[in-house]
């Protein structure tokens, strides 16, 4: 598989949880890309579709959980509108974003 995205409990990192990273009512988005298919612009275009997909009828805000260091992933999340909302520390740090 080249590519994938996952929503719900399976885009959240668990020990966010101890940090109350997933409190508020908000659809969670994980999307993952194999490592050679990175930085030739295929991450805008996919997840611009999966956002188009999930958005339709959607009343909640998205959120997504981002490891830290992932500066690329951090860049492409705030070019299609999320903000980030808090960090915290698990194995590494990971911020959340939000877009409402």
């Amino acid at each position: 598989m080249s590519v994938f995205f996952c929503t719900g409990a399976s885009a959240q990192v668990p020990k966010g949880h101890d940090y109350g990273a997933y409190l508020n009512e908000c659809i969670d988005v994980g999307i993952g890309m194999k490592p050679e298919l990175t930085g030739k612009g295929f991450g805008t275009e996919f997840f611009t579709f999966i956002l188009h997909q999930i958005q339709q009828n959607n009343q909640y805000p998205l959120r997504l959980t981002v490891a830290k260091f992932n500066t690329r992933a951090i860049h492409l999340y705030e070019k299609l509108g999320f903000k980030k909302s808090m960090e915290f520390t698990a194995t590494s740090a990971f911020i959340t974003m939000l877009k409402k």
